[in-house]
């Protein structure tokens, strides 16, 4: 499979996530290197979902996802420990300016969140589902999914009153409330 297809074996969803998760994170300087990193994650979750590896109950897809996010983990741990960071999972890097608000505000979102939030809005798993695929209790994934949900709106409220301020600070009219 080139690296340009994904929907042949179901694929192209695990692609799309894989960037959803790994773009702009500190890891990865730039768009090539995230594109690369997912190729390589995705190509070894398959193999290690073909040899049987991942969650023994669930379809193929659910197993992929879980064996992508085991590996992309495990990759942020070790580049961590290279780095000498410390704990790189929990935090998430500034997104481009090119990017829309909402991109911008899940791409600040801790890892666990994001992941989280992307596996069940994204991907369009169930909750068990996205549960089993993380790894983690079912309670835990619906509090990260209601954390995750509570950072995105305070992110993109504050932006919005931000870009309100800069509004009304460069000169527009103030409106008055006439009865």
């Amino acid at each position: 499979m080139t690296p340009s297809s994904g929907s042949v074996d179901g694929t192209g969803s695990l692609r799309r996530f894989g960037m959803a998760v790994v773009r702009d994170n500190w890891l990865v300087g730039e768009e090539r290197l995230a594109r690369v990193l997912v190729e390589s994650l995705c190509n070894r979750a398959m193999l290690a979902a073909r040899n049987g590896d991942g969650p023994p109950n669930g379809d193929m897809r659910l197993r992929l996802f879980s064996l992508f996010i085991r590996f992309y983990r495990r990759h942020v741990r070790m580049a961590a420990i290279e780095d000498g960071t410390g704990d790189a999972v929990s935090g998430g890097a500034e997104a481009s300016d090119n990017s829309s608000a909402v991109a911008r505000a899940v791409q600040n979102l801790p890892l666990e969140l994001r992941e989280s939030l992307l596996l069940v809005v994204l991907e369009g798993f169930s909750h068990v589902e996205a549960a089993q695929a993380l790894d983690i209790p079912l309670a835990t994934l619906i509090d990260r999914l209601a954390r995750g949900r509570a950072m995105l709106a305070d992110g993109l409220s504050e932006k919005a009153a931000a870009s309100a301020n800069s509004t009304q600070r460069r000169g527009a009219p103030n409106l008055r409330l006439v009865k």
